[in-house]
């Protein structure tokens, strides 16, 4: 297999600073690779592409929405 190398997708372990300085680590994320030419040492000063969130069976679809509202 060749990779193409088109995007970097992160974990939960992969934060993620907005440009509201709000602090978020979806479950899984996904960047372009053209607005991210190496992964951050820690958290990344963009919003992703793409956010992942997996709504556990005891999660609260309110506070749920409410997360993914800021992003």
């Amino acid at each position: 297999m060749n990779p193409r190398r088109l995007s970097r997708v992160f974990d939960s372990a992969g934060g993620f600073i907005l440009p509201d300085a709000n602090l978020t680590a979806p479950d899984v994320s996904f960047v372009r690779a053209a607005r991210l030419r190496q992964s951050p040492r820690y958290f990344g000063r963009l919003v992703p592409d793409l956010v992942v969130e997996i709504k556990s069976q005891s999660a609260r679809i309110k506070p749920l929405e409410k997360r993914l509202r800021i992003l």
